[in-house]
């Protein structure tokens, strides 16, 4: 007799996911106890092999059949193990994650471990400095670019108005005076 936790790999191994190995894993404990050498296979479909050989043929007869094909999927019996196979599955896959998962512990612990390697590089600091000046002397220009570059948009063109608008006032100003309106007053 196997137990549910390889009965669960077995399953995932045979190309179910998701509540799909939950219910594989189920039929398989209700059918055999989980047993592939059990009469009727593990999962009642008369099949032979180990357990892993009988996953796949059983996931196979349920892609061109669906779930009907299994008894106990018929019956409704599986659902007492529906219990059990969740947490057979659950454990599987913590256990045993699937190819190409990604283990983000570890991968943290792994990139926390380049960094510390290279903070401890005697050239470290030295990189840090030469980053820090970097930054400020593009901080700088930027900013020098901004200041030339606001005062060819918007500050001369302001001075040229204010310039032109007292012309303009002075001339009025003349205007008014030589006025003939102005004489009679």
């Amino acid at each position: 007799m196997a137990n549910p936790l390889d009965v669960a790999g077995w399953n995932q191994a045979a190309g179910w996911t998701g509540a799909d190995v939950v219910t594989a894993t189920a039929v398989a404990l209700r059918s055999s106890g989980g047993d592939p050498a059990a009469p009727g296979g593990l999962y009642g479909l008369s099949t032979t092999g180990d357990g892993a050989a009988q996953a796949k043929a059983a996931r196979e007869r349920q892609r061109a059949s669906g779930w009907d094909v299994f008894p106990a999927y018929r019956d409704r019996s599986y659902l007492l193990f529906v219990p059990l196979a969740t947490a057979a599955a659950g454990a599987q896959a913590v256990t045993a994650p699937a190819a190409g998962a990604i283990t983000a512990p570890v991968q943290a612990a792994e990139a926390a471990g380049q960094v510390a390697g290279w903070l401890t590089h005697p050239d470290a600091w030295q990189r840090v400095v030469k980053v820090v000046a970097g930054v400020v002397l593009i901080t700088v220009a930027a900013v020098m670019v901004g200041v030339k570059t606001s005062r060819a948009v918007v500050i001369d063109p302001l001075q040229k108005l204010a310039r032109g608008a007292g012309r303009v006032a002075a001339e009025s100003d003349a205007v008014r005076a030589s006025s003939p309106l102005n004489e009679s007053r």
